[in-house]
């Protein structure tokens, strides 16, 4: 509404220099240019101009999203793809269908080297969704451990709660985050996404194939052990880091 917007903008925001008469006019101006128009209720919508504007690859959104980066493979082009999280040297990704391997991120040109690759569970892009919380993963994992389901809950979301809790028990999540399945060791952390994106990164740089992905660490052939040692180092480094003053972690 008019009013909602004169209170967000100009009464109590950054425009507050703009007086009400002034703002009339741009409001009557926007309509008569059919860049907005005003509904039965009294809300102000976008008009036909509007909605052609807003639509242009040119017009300027007021969120933020993730950079796009080309794909290429041996001078081909394959396309591109938006990435919120780092890639790292070796990781296994999948586009097109096909997985592949990075040989090279060029953050200044946007551009990312690939190379065919076999076999493996590569990580599957988040689609733009919004990171998750610390605290959003602590209250799983304790609404998890109470098996208390929350009350909102409607039959199908109760019977995927069920079944969530069946296999926390099942895996000994309750006391245990590091599971083997077969020559993959997956690592259940319960933190957030900027958290665990940090974790996948140090565990590249340490000579694993990690890759995270709905608050799972997974770390293609690797033993429980090997994981254990690849954390020792990456603490070793970030100690030197931290106390020699110098940038040791990334010379390393």
């Amino acid at each position: 509404r008019a009013s909602q917007i004169w209170k967000l903008l100009c009464n109590t925001g950054p425009f507050n220099i703009v007086t009400e008469n002034h703002y009339s006019q741009i409001l009557k101006s926007l309509g008569e240019k059919k860049y907005i128009s005003q509904s039965e209720s009294g809300q102000l919508v976008l008009g036909i101009q509007g909605e052609k504007l807003v639509e242009n690859f040119k017009f300027y959104s007021a969120f933020q999203t993730p950079e796009e980066y080309r794909l290429e493979s041996k001078g081909k082009i394959l396309g591109t793809l938006p990435f919120s999280k780092p890639l790292i040297v070796n990781q296994i990704v999948i586009f097109a269908g096909r997985h592949w391997k990075v040989l090279k991120v060029d953050s200044e040109k946007k551009v990312i080297l690939l190379d065919s690759a076999k076999g493996g569970d590569p990580p599957k892009f988040d689609g733009g969704m919004p990171t998750v919380h610390d605290k959003v993963r602590q209250e799983m994992f304790n609404i998890y451990n109470q098996n208390k389901a929350p009350i909102y809950l409607d039959t199908k979301a109760k019977d995927l709660f069920n079944e969530g809790v069946s296999c926390f028990k099942k895996l000994g999540l309750e006391a245990n985050n590091l599971i083997q399945m077969g020559d993959n060791l997956k690592v259940i952390a319960w933190v957030g996404d900027r958290v665990l994106i940090t974790i996948t990164t140090l565990l590249n740089v340490n000579g694993l194939e990690a890759s995270s992905y709905g608050g799972i660490i997974e770390i293609r052939k690797c033993s429980i052990q090997n994981f254990k040692d690849a954390i020792k180092r990456a603490d070793d480094l970030l100690y030197k880091a931290k106390h020699s003053g110098k940038d040791c972690f990334m010379k390393e």
